[in-house]
């Protein structure tokens, strides 16, 4: 026999069912993928891509976003994020601003941005608390949207946002301002005045838009400037000689251009340094690869096989490779062929414009790591190398180098392999290392140097040379 309810089912018109999201899902459980930190990031992301909007400038001028700002304000009371990127244009507003997802897909087509997905600005407010206010003034005129507490409520299913166009107008050009009151009691903590979170926060902004910041961009946090950190590798000016430089390699595919530099950026750890960094690891942190997109760094400092160490003949990451340093940059006008996932803080590993940038951030390991090998030992002997370099930003060290590309057959690219000085071949040298107990280590120390606090290295090199002496005469 039939089930009546199933005969009844089949009767309702249309036959649908909804399908649609909930908002317990978008704002306690979507939230999880994502950090604080990141989460205010995407904010920050969208005071840059506002400014490419406004100012209409060449992205490509050496300081293309002067004159723009993001000021941040984070306590236990309220987070405030503040610019004068232009605003939110109206039509922008009534139609994808504010919606869980972007249909536009087509929008800032022209425009190196990296929003793709609509979510940043809300997966935020979400993540701090549970009302905020964001108040734009494009150029069209001030708006007002609120996010309250009903609104916020997981158990309210109405998605529809009041919204004021004719707030009071503020007074400090077109731009927006997102304030989230009603926080979270994790983000509280993280924003009281002893929490470290807040230092954290600085040193990420320093570092992800360093970049950005190095091109006019000022941001502030509680009031006090973020100064940028960006990576400098060391070069000679004589390009076509022997002597400290980057490898470089420029590309494009499929409308992504891309330029990886792998080099030094500072002189060569010598061995007791390498063993202090294994007791208490301080200078490795700024070692490795790092990957950047449309100006915004992505993954910082990478060691690991996602950038190529450890694979294809390229050693695993040491301590005594804390010297190197690296980029992998990619740039496009169409954020979607950017190798990046949904957070923009991970990197989309298997996207073919990345794969090919990887093989030759590989390329560029390998000589790095063949030079610091061939001179492990006599590390000292380097010194002279890089005082007759300096340090260089990739982009002006791309721009120097132009005249020494040369094109790479497998793909559409051009490349400078740098001539990096090598030892004589007739001293050749020998790595010794030997392990001896702390106490008897301080008994030889103490009778050397009259000093039982030397480093071990210090030690193992002076009894070397104190047998070696003895040998000669």
């Amino acid at each position: 026999m039939a089930n009546t309810d199933d005969a009844d089912d089949a009767n309702i018109t249309p036959p649908t069912i909804f399908a649609g999201p909930t908002k317990r899902f978008f704002i306690s459980m979507f939230t999880r993928d994502i950090e604080l930190k990141d989460a205010i990031l995407d904010m920050l992301d969208n005071c840059v891509d506002g400014a490419m909007r406004h100012s209409g400038r060449d992205l490509n001028a050496d300081r293309p976003y002067e004159g723009y700002w993001a000021k941040i304000v984070a306590n236990s009371e309220r987070f405030e994020m503040t610019d004068n990127c232009g605003g939110i244009p109206r039509d922008i507003a009534r139609g994808s601003a504010f919606r869980l997802g972007r249909p536009d897909m087509e929008r800032d087509k022209a425009l190196p941005t990296i929003g793709m997905y609509g979510i940043g600005m809300k997966r935020a407010i979400f993540k701090l608390g549970r009302d905020a206010k964001v108040h734009s003034q494009p150029a069209e005129g001030p708006f007002l949207v609120h996010y309250d507490k009903e609104w916020m409520d997981e158990d309210n299913e109405d998605w529809d946002l009041p919204i004021d166009w004719t707030p009071a107008a503020r007074q400090d050009g077109l731009g927006t301002t997102i304030t989230v009151t009603d926080l979270l009691a994790s983000v509280k903590e993280d924003f009281s005045r002893d929490s470290a979170f807040l230092e954290e926060l600085r040193d990420a902004i320093s570092t992800y838009y360093g970049y950005i910041i190095s091109k006019g961009f000022s941001v502030e946090l509680n009031g006090k400037a973020v100064d940028p950190k960006i990576l400098s590798l060391f070069s000679t000016d004589d390009l076509g000689q022997a002597g400290m430089a980057p490898y470089l390699l420029q590309g494009e595919l499929d409308g992504v251009r891309y330029v990886v530099a792998v080099g030094f950026r500072r002189p060569l750890a010598t061995e007791s340094e390498i063993d202090d960094e294994q007791d208490a690891p301080r200078t490795s942190d700024d070692a490795g690869i790092t990957i950047i997109c449309n100006d915004r760094v992505v993954t910082l400092n990478d060691r690991s096989r996602l950038t190529g160490w450890g694979e294809n003949n390229v050693p695993k990451y040491h301590n005594q490779f804390i010297a190197i340093g690296g980029s992998m940059s990619f740039t496009s006008n169409n954020a979607s062929k950017l190798p990046l996932t949904t957070t923009k803080r991970g990197v989309d590993a298997a996207t073919e414009v990345y794969l090919t940038a990887r093989t030759y951030a590989m390329e560029g390991l390998k000589s790095a790591t063949a030079f610091t090998n061939k001179w492990k030992g006599i590390e000292e002997e380097t010194e002279s190398f890089f005082q007759k370099a300096k340090p260089m930003t990739v982009s002006v060290f791309e721009k120097a180098v132009t005249a020494e590309l040369r094109d790479v057959r497998e793909v559409a690219a051009k490349r400078f392999n740098p001539k990096l000085p090598m030892p004589p071949a007739e001293k050749p040298t020998r790595r010794i290392s030997f392990t001896r107990t702390a106490v008897e280590i301080d008994e030889v120390a103490e009778y050397l140097f009259d000093d039982k606090t030397r480093r071990p290295a210090d030690v193992g090199s002076e009894c070397f040379n104190y047998v070696l002496k003895d040998a000669r005469t």
